[in-house]
């Protein structure tokens, strides 16, 4: 999974990130135990997440040799709880598989699971559109268990993360739509059909019917199934208002959590909730524990729908935590800012790397054609994410020892001096040329034969880019918005127009220069 870098995932690295038990002395034994497996199990979630990357990647060599259907969809699903960017690729590249295979049947259920993605990168729109262009007739009872289920997830979901009212009670009657169908066409003996019961008595307010419900589908299951999380949480739900249940709204809480963990889902609701509890109940350790590796998930899965429920808690969170510490308040706002801003620019660039520019319809387009160039592709994007990494832990590190020695005026003149900012710039700046490089090995020979014979541009000796270079190099990434350049390159807008014009200037065709420069490297 690609790392996406956001203005959560610095605030999360900044502190150390260690799993340990919640103590509390009025919790029941029951809830003790649970919080001590969901400890023990977050605590081993990197190694498991390198297990299946490493995984993933290894299947990926697989992939290209024998492009099939299934390996693509094999390959989206190693990625589900790593990176759901590439998991919506690798699934893309299956639908349009199976059309051209003329199997309209296997591409209208891939669709299904394309939809349930592209909700998770909070794109409801497009992923709806998807689902409605569907004809539910044309499925067999296996396909509308599954088409129906995804509604009923993606619209509960976009009802439980929508403020505004009106657009939550529509997403709530969509979902209760799909929970009726659900009923209809389920075996009622299952686990499932009374999680749709239980659901649709819950969304009616009958909360007695839907506990009965929910009792009857955990009586049932085990923690492995994959509609156990959301019976857990249906039932913290009915517990959550209710003092004399204040334990069992948390353990049911801590066993969705569990069982998300543990069945790789990255879609972390629970954890979040679980807690953002914590913290409204002032235990700001746990809180603190729960909350950033909740946001771990969600950073390296890049499931952007739980952005808006992770990101108030986490900001107030901090807040709370600095001011335990009466004397760092002052230097720990110019910290979060700063750290902000930092943040928006590597993960505008990561971002839109990932999303829109050239180098990932590469990697596609490349996929087909040999392991190296996919192999090649994904170094360099790891490359360049290492170079945030590696910063990031730098900082920690500084952070921790400036505040083990109480040497908070140092670290707030290093903050001020911008020079850590400035260092980080300038290895990405390199780590960006060299992939620039490599990627595309005749970029220069290429922008070269659109400028007139005069006005050719000589390549470095040591393989750097000019700023104008660099500017060419994002907008081939599909970068073209002067206001973005100018983030992430440091300049002016301004001296970002000065540039632009100065390169248009030299064009052969001036009118079509910059939709020239989107066709660099895709030379076969």
């Amino acid at each position: 999974m690609k790392l996406s870098c956001l203005p959560l995932a610095i605030l999360l690295s900044i502190s150390f990130i260690t799993i340990s038990s919640c103590a509390g002395n009025t919790r029941s034994e029951s809830l003790d135990a649970a919080l001590d497996t969901l400890d023990m199990v977050l605590s081993e979630r990197h190694g498991t997440r390198e297990v299946r990357l490493a995984n993933a990647y290894r299947m990926s060599r697989l992939c290209a040799a024998e492009p099939t259907v299934g390996n693509y969809m094999r390959m989206a699903q190693m990625f589900d709880s790593i990176d759901n960017d590439s998991a919506i690729i690798y699934t893309n590249l299956a639908i349009n598989l199976a059309a051209d295979n003329g199997d309209t049947a296997q591409a209208r259920l891939i669709a299904i699971d394309f939809a349930r993605r592209l909700s998770r990168s909070d794109l409801l729109r497009p992923a709806t559109a998807i689902l409605d262009r569907i004809t539910v007739d044309s499925l067999d009872l296996e396909g509308k268990i599954i088409y129906y289920g995804t509604k009923r997830k993606m619209y509960l979901d976009a009802a439980d993360n929508e403020t505004l009212i009106y657009l939550r009670r529509q997403y709530a009657t969509a979902a209760e739509g799909a929970l009726d169908t659900l009923q209809r066409i389920l075996n009622e003996d299952s686990g499932a059909w009374h999680l749709a019961a239980a659901q649709l008595d819950y969304l009616h307010g009958k909360k007695s019917l839907a506990t009965g419900e929910l009792n009857e589908v955990l009586d049932n299951i085990s923690a492995s199934d994959e509609i156990y999380p959301m019976a857990c949480e249906l039932m913290a739900q009915f517990n959550r208002d209710r003092p004399d249940k204040e334990d069992e709204y948390l353990y049911y809480l801590t066993l969705a959590a569990t069982a998300d963990v543990r069945n790789g889902n990255p879609a972390t609701q629970s954890l979040i909730t679980l807690g953002t509890e914590f913290f409204r109940r002032g235990d700001l350790d746990c809180a603190y524990n729960y909350l950033s590796a909740a946001g771990d998930y969600v950073v390296r899965s890049n499931s952007k729908n739980l952005y808006p429920q992770i990101a108030p808690t986490m900001s107030m969170l901090v807040e709370a935590m600095s001011a335990r510490e009466s004397r760092r308040t002052a230097w720990m706002s110019a910290l979060i800012i700063t750290l902000a801003i930092t943040l928006i620019a590597c993960g505008s660039v990561l971002y839109r790397s990932a999303r829109k520019n050239s180098l990932r319809r590469a990697q596609n387009h490349r996929l087909n054609k040999s392991i190296e160039s996919r192999d090649l592709y994904i170094k360099q994007l790891l490359d360049l994410c290492s170079v945030y990494i590696d910063g990031l832990e730098e900082f920690n590190r500084l952070v921790g020892r400036k505040l083990k020695v109480n040497q908070t005026q140092d670290l707030y003149k290093i903050i001020e001096s911008g020079k850590i900012i400035q260092d980080q710039a300038d290895r990405f700046f390199d780590t960006f040329d060299m992939a620039i490089g490599s990627i595309y090995p005749d970029f220069i020979t290429e922008l070269n034969a659109l400028l007139l014979p005069d006005r050719q541009i000589a390549p470095s000796p040591d393989g750097r880019l000019t700023p104008e270079l660099r500017i060419v190099a994002f907008m081939r990434l599909g970068v073209t918005d002067s206001t973005r350049l100018s983030k992430f390159l440091g300049l002016s807008l301004n001296t970002i127009y000065t540039y632009r014009n100065r390169m248009k200037s030299r064009a052969v065709n001036r009118d079509t220069f910059e939709s020239d420069i989107l066709i660099i490297g895709n030379k076969t």
